[in-house]
């Protein structure tokens, strides 16, 4: 679960070179039970939690675009919290299938942006396919939970992609 408190400060339009995500989030990142799958899943999110804390940890002293700093203040909120849960393939297939209706087929990740309640939104990451995938891209496993995680965070604020979401994301991950 990712405790997001203190969002904002002010409403002024930040710099980008000088305001950081640590001078507006509070944050604990902690993860529920890892659910399913076999010792390779399980090693892998073992393996992926570590990332994601420190990622999360990284990404505090990273600058905040402008874009995702606009949409934040839209929003109006001044503590949500975020779950990010990490599964195996048969229960992100599931949900896939369940919520999107997809073809029963695993995939990296899931985000179900919730928005009415305290609770701000969940990620479901299952780090086999993060792997594969990851391996399909020529990234590493860990740069590809980088990410997956800010992926997953910049739905919950953006929405759907655009180019501004995709700017925020490369931008966000060439900070790491």
């Amino acid at each position: 679960m990712l405790i997001i408190s203190d969002l904002l400060k002010s409403s002024a339009v930040i710099n980008s070179k000088s305001q950081l995500f640590r001078d507006y989030f509070i944050a604990v990142l902690a993860f529920p039970p890892i659910v399913g799958g076999d010792s390779s899943t399980l090693k892998y999110n073992k393996l992926a939690s570590q990332i994601l804390s420190s990622t999360w940890r990284k990404l505090l002293n990273v600058s905040i675009p402008i874009a995702l700093y606009r949409n934040i203040t839209k929003m109006n909120v001044t503590s949500f919290i975020i779950n990010v849960n990490l599964i195996g393939e048969k229960e992100i297939a599931l949900l896939n299938e369940k919520f999107y209706s997809k073809e029963k087929l695993p995939t990296d990740i899931l985000t179900f942006p919730y928005y009415q309640t305290e609770l701000w939104g969940e990620l479901f990451i299952c780090p086999v396919m993060a792997k594969i995938k990851g391996n399909i891209r020529g990234e590493s496993f860990e740069k590809y939970m980088q990410r997956l995680l800010i992926h997953g965070l910049l739905h919950l604020f953006f929405g759907d992609h655009s180019d501004v979401f995709e700017v925020t994301e490369e931008y966000l991950l060439s900070q790491l």
